[in-house]
């Protein structure tokens, strides 16, 4: 059923040399109404794993979590597959983090009243020991706060074995019973860590500072939101969030995530979006970010590397510009056969958005002549509205 439009559908053909950009459709609009907040990772058998939030008359009108698979390096993906669907609340935030065999794959569970208010949330998961053919039923893994989100990037398993995942949790909500509006939170992450391969997770450090908000920036959260972690050379930890200010902001660990620097701007322009990050191999190691390189839009989505563990990055590539369409909700990750791999959300219209894809060498990230030679222009329109995140 809808394989024609599931499986994949190529915007942009392009040859398949080391300078390519390669623009797929993950899942349509002519599956679900929406698909958001996607989440990419390879798994142990070299196959690629795709979660994303959902929302249709299939669903009953509430958000779930579901899944795609490719075993051809992103170049196709089967029809997707509801891994999580909590009754009586909306499913949101999805993540994976790929133990081996195992593959743990969670959202953020609230009332199907948030769009009103904003006041608690679960985290609710699903695993799989058999790389994601079969799944357990839903559980719960305690937070220790009373409202977490950010989970929209994938956890990471450090050289010693350590699993962790990046979180947000809202700072008010530990003391009042709700907010009104995303842009009334007061955003603060924090790392779970895991040495027994995800049965069991406990609260790292966490990163803050709740001065960070552009005042008149009404519907910007404030604080350190939706991080993206990866290890870096020398095995400490490198963290690139989300902000109210026209920065994403970095901080770095050197205890496996228990304690963390305070946070400062990073050399990437971004506003109110998180970012993406994951290690790449090659003849040239470094890190890949995806991330919307704008001072205030939600557009466009460009790409860059670093050879020096974040220090640095590459002149940004864009991926997607689709100026009023935010194209926006990076993840990333590398492919068995070296490909990097993106996905992204991307509005269609008022209310549809799709999961869209980009394949791409290493090499097209250093290809001088279609770098972006400045920065990403500032767009006068406004973004689409969108769920609160």
């Amino acid at each position: 059923m809808f394989v024609a439009h599931l499986i994949v559908a190529a915007l942009a053909a392009a040859p398949a040399d080391e300078s390519s950009l390669e623009r797929l459709v993950v899942c349509s609009a002519e599956r679900y109404r929406v698909s958001a907040y996607p989440c990419v990772d390879r798994l142990d058998d070299g196959r690629l794993i795709c979660v994303f939030s959902a929302n249709d008359r299939s669903t009953g009108g509430k958000m779930v979590v579901a899944g795609c698979f490719s075993d051809d390096h992103g170049k196709s993906w089967s029809p997707p597959r509801v891994l999580i669907d909590s009754k009586d609340e909306h499913d949101y935030d999805p993540n994976v983090i790929v133990i081996g065999p195992r593959v743990i794959v969670t959202s953020t569970t609230v009332p199907l009243d948030h769009h009103e208010f904003i006041s608690t949330s679960r985290t609710v998961a699903v695993r799989s020991d058999d790389g994601g053919r079969t799944w357990s039923k839903p559980y719960q893994i305690p937070m220790g706060y009373r409202y977490t989100s950010g989970k929209v990037q994938k956890g990471i398993v450090l050289g010693d074995g350590t699993a962790l995942f990046g979180f947000t949790y809202e700072a008010q909500l530990e003391k009042i019973d709700r907010l009104k509006l995303e842009g009334d939170m007061i955003e603060r992450s924090v790392v779970l860590i895991s040495r027994d391969r995800g049965l069991t997770w406990r609260a790292g450090g966490e990163v803050a500072d709740d001065s960070l908000k552009i005042p008149e920036r009404k519907a910007a959260i404030r604080g350190i939101c939706e991080p993206s972690i990866v290890e870096c050379s020398d095995g400490s930890l490198y963290m690139l969030a989300r902000t109210g200010m026209e920065k994403l902001y970095e901080s770095r660990s050197r205890d496996g995530g228990k304690t963390w620097s305070p946070p400062k701007p990073s050399a990437l322009t971004g506003h109110n979006a998180p970012a993406s990050l994951t290690r790449f191999r090659g003849a040239r190691p470094g890190i890949l970010v995806v991330w919307n390189n704008s001072p205030k839009d939600r557009w466009p989505l460009c790409a860059a590397a670093s050879f020096d563990d974040g220090r640095t990055w590459s002149p940004p590539r864009t991926l997607a510009d689709t100026p009023g369409r935010e194209c926006s909700y990076p993840g990333c990750t590398q492919a068995a056969d070296g490909t990097l791999i993106a996905v992204w959300q991307q509005a269609t219209g008022k209310g549809p958005r799709e999961i869209h894809a980009a394949r791409f060498k290493p090499e097209w990230l250093l290809d001088r002549a279609g770098a972006a030679e400045k920065p990403a222009a500032d767009s006068n329109s406004q973004a689409p509205s969108t769920p609160a995140r």
